[in-house]
């Protein structure tokens, strides 16, 4: 039975498309990126970019006044608790039944300096100090000056006021005096903490 007979033509048309598709494949695979290409993938990757660095910011400056926001309050809070204690033990001068702060007990009494003497006759008193920022315990019934210990810095305001015995109208004069209240506030930049103390000393009456 005689073979069919192929064409020479067919023979190396095979030839040739065999020799094509391996070439043709390598130039593909060669042709690598276009610069289209990689200018998308850079404008992608700078976006991604600058996403994550905002949320890192954003992390790292909430922590920052977080630890901010703590350091106040601690400050604070043991400031007005160590004022509230020592106001509590101020001195008074007996008469009859009563007894009442004199001159010599509570020495000054401004809106942002107290002074006077615990019933132990040891020289008690709180300061404000604007310039520095500081609030300050005073060792000294007649001068702060010199006899300080620093309560807490960062102070942005400091007033005392000073009530008679129904809470609300303002003592006119020492021997008026029944309740002192002191309003407190530390800041550091965006941060501010308020506190506020209201303290009847035990040995008035």
């Amino acid at each position: 039975m005689e073979r069919p007979h192929r064409k020479k033509t067919d023979v190396l048309n095979k030839k040739d498309s065999s020799r094509l598709t391996p070439n043709a494949s390598r130039s593909f695979a060669s042709r690598g990126f276009t610069l289209i290409e990689i200018i998308m993938v850079m404008v992608l990757l700078g976006i991604v970019g600058s996403v994550a660095s905002m949320i890192i910011f954003q992390g790292s400056k909430s922590y920052s006044e977080e630890e901010i926001r703590k350091d106040l309050m601690t400050q604070g809070r043991l400031a007005v608790e160590r004022m509230a204690r020592e106001i509590r033990l101020a001195k008074c001068t007996a008469s009859g039944n009563s007894c009442n702060p004199s001159a010599t007990d509570i020495t000054n009494w401004s809106s942002t300096e107290l002074r006077f003497l615990d019933i132990n006759y040891q020289g008690k008193g709180f300061r404000y100090d604007s310039g520095a920022s500081t609030l300050t315990l005073c060792r000294s019934q007649s001068a702060c000056s010199g006899n300080e210990d620093i309560l807490a810095d960062n102070v942005s305001s400091l007033t005392f006021t000073y009530f008679k015995n129904d809470g609300t109208t303002s003592a006119a004069a020492v021997g008026e005096i029944w309740i002192i209240k002191a309003a407190l506030t530390l800041s550091r930049g965006a941060q501010s903490t308020s506190f506020m103390i209201e303290v009847h000393p035990r040995a008035f009456k």
